[in-house]
């Protein structure tokens, strides 16, 4: 955990109303993303007000849809989404949500994403407990995000963790090398290792929609994602 970052207590904190006669304010302080890049982590966390999160990083919730849909587990915002810093020692662990997850990059080093293709149900609590029963043919898949590619989709009920990318490792999927060069004293400053993203999820997040892996029951259903099972759980 970063030093000096508060911890965010049960529950994400919404987006305050800015009233019925103007757009809702995206909570995201003025601050030049470009201007992060030689910033430590808990200065980043600092100044845009991120805290620790559940599942590893730290957030902050700036957008929280008035307007509710109905769904399977009951009725959700249309769209929410947060702030999220990735850091070499604090990555985002493998969950599952309910629903789809955009991520955008804003600043920092490349991030890795792990996704673990679910078993074929769909609701969470009816994944079978069989090893492998009802696996996708092709399960662990992985996917680079950063200047080269800003955006990335993790679908509902997949399995998905992230991971900072720095340039002495290569990525669990394709073995390519992130697309940056690193200076030599940002090469031995650990706490410049880190990663900015958006996410947003439609139908908004809930913590009810949200599961933190088991390493045992993971390690059963893909022996092939060893590697990255042990290492994000």
């Amino acid at each position: 955990m970063i030093s000096g970052v508060a911890d965010p207590g049960a529950k994400r904190g919404a987006a305050a109303p800015s009233g019925d006669d103007h757009p809702p304010d995206c909570g995201v302080p003025a601050v030049d993303f470009r201007s992060l890049e030689e910033v430590p982590a808990y200065e980043v966390a600092q100044r845009l007000a991120l805290k620790p999160h559940r599942e590893g990083g730290y957030f902050r919730e700036t957008y929280r849809s008035p307007v509710e849909v109905a769904t399977d587990a009951g009725p959700r915002p249309v769209s929410t989404a947060i702030l999220y810093l990735l850091t070499q020692s604090d990555p985002s662990r493998l969950h599952r949500l309910r629903r789809d997850e955009l991520w955008f990059y804003h600043a920092g080093a490349p991030a890795e994403l792990v996704l673990l293709a679910p078993p074929l149900v769909k609701r969470i609590e009816d994944a079978p407990a069989a090893p492998g029963a009802g696996l996708d043919p092709q399960p662990f898949t992985t996917q680079v995000i950063g200047l080269d590619r800003p955006q990335a989709v993790v679908p509902a009920y997949y399995w998905a963790a992230a991971r900072v990318l720095t340039e002495d490792q290569t990525d669990w999927g394709t073995g390519r090398a992130p697309e940056r060069r690193w200076t030599a004293d940002r090469r031995a400053a650990p706490e410049l290792h880190w990663t900015l993203v958006s996410c947003v999820v439609s139908p908004g997040f809930e913590y009810e929609d949200f599961e933190l892996a088991d390493r045992k029951t993971l390690l059963r259903q893909f022996p092939q994602a060893r590697a990255v099972i042990k290492a994000l759980t």
